[in-house]
């Protein structure tokens, strides 16, 4: 499998995300998408784990558009129940 980067490394892509997230809004909504493809039915703990660090700072940072916001609003409920 693939080595896991360092703590500083995951760091500074997960903080690029989301800067690039923040430069247009239809970006924003594509990474909110692929985060959220990311954590369906992904059998890597880890990787889950990192997934929900990325999400976490998208929601902080980058508000979704309003056609996706309610998407996500419903995904990160859905899935904090289980």
């Amino acid at each position: 499998g693939d080595r896991p980067l360092p703590e500083c490394q995951r760091l500074g892509f997960r903080e690029d995300i989301v800067t690039m997230a923040k430069t247009s809004p239809s970006l924003a909504d594509e990474v909110y998408v692929q985060v959220m493809k990311q954590l369906t039915e992904n059998p890597s703990e880890r990787s889950v784990v990192l997934g929900w660090k990325v999400m976490l700072r998208l929601c902080q940072q980058v508000r979704p558009s309003a056609k996706l916001d309610e998407f996500v609003r419903t995904f990160v409920m859905q899935s904090t129940k289980s």
